[in-house]
């Protein structure tokens, strides 16, 4: 009978909280449905910012669906470095603003110094943030892109420009990430078949 008596006391208590217990629920779900949403495109995914008039920036696309009003923004672009045998993000160019962000943004290639130029043949990606005024945070996927390798003509011929190709330690053989950079030099020597290679 004791046992009986603190199951149904026990009962009455928990009958009390459910008013508390659904207002904690129905604040999880609307925090979770309030989310902005935030999808980013590029193009081109490969860009050349060499000064040519060709591919020269990279647009940036972006759509943000939000409940409540969009308070900032913020678009990073990151450069994938090398490190111990795994790629690692470092934040290279940082945009942001207040509102929402415009609908296209353009990016020559400069760093945030200002004046260094992203590396020939590299990869990169970029991530769109924005925080509602509710603090409500959205986050587009990173998406990949990179450069091409650039190609300047001199008064001697044709200069190209390669950031780096490795190979893999105490061997003869091209680490896999250098091969498609291989594959676009090989492409672009074969439009000059009258040069030589000095």
């Amino acid at each position: 009978k004791a046992k009986a008596m603190r199951v149904e006391a026990q009962a009455k208590v928990d009958e009390k909280d459910y008013p508390a217990a659904e207002s904690l629920i129905q604040r999880a779900i609307d925090s979770i449905t309030t989310i902005p949403s935030v999808s980013l495109n590029l193009t081109p995914a490969v860009f050349y910012p060499a000064g040519d008039g060709v591919n020269d920036s990279l647009a940036l696309s972006n759509r943000v669906f939000s409940r409540n009003p969009v308070a900032t923004w913020k678009l990073v672009l990151y450069q994938a470095v090398e490190k111990n045998e795994t790629n690692e993000h470092v934040a290279i160019r940082t945009l942001s603003g207040k509102g929402n962000p415009p609908a296209l943004l353009g990016w020559d290639g400069i760093m945030d110094d200002q004046k260094t130029k992203v590396p020939s043949a590299a990869a990169f990606a970029a991530e769109l943030t924005v925080i509602d005024d509710k603090a409500g945070v959205g986050r587009s996927a990173r998406v990949p892109f990179g450069t091409d390798i650039f190609v300047n003509k001199t008064e001697r011929g044709l200069m190209i420009d390669i950031s780096s190709i490795q190979f893999d330690f105490d061997k003869a053989e091209l680490k896999e990430k250098y091969k498609p950079v291989v594959q676009q030099l090989y492409e672009y020597l074969s439009r000059y078949p009258d040069y030589m290679i000095a």
